[in-house]
């Protein structure tokens, strides 16, 4: 799966990783509610593993909101994936 998103970890400051990070929980977020696309570059993942890696993503997201409270570059929005 090749994920537009997935470099996150490499933004300069922890509210700038968060920032992209919620862009990656989108497309994530969008692979689950649209399988036949997930597959399409030959490297498929399953829904139930694409499910387990925005759980790790959720997780991810409220370890930086914290740092990034800390360090005054708070970003005050939460991601809410489509239909919930």
């Amino acid at each position: 799966m090749a994920w537009t998103y997935s470099n996150w970890r490499s933004a300069g400051t922890a509210a700038a990783r968060l920032a992209a990070l919620r862009q990656h929980m989108e497309e994530v977020s969008n692979a689950i509610q649209s399988p036949q696309s997930a597959g399409s570059d030959g490297h498929s993942m399953s829904t139930h593993d694409m499910v387990a890696y925005l759980s790790s993503l959720e997780r991810q997201e409220e370890r930086l909101e914290g740092q990034a409270e800390q360090t005054g570059g708070f970003i005050r929005q939460r991601f809410v994936p489509p239909g919930c």
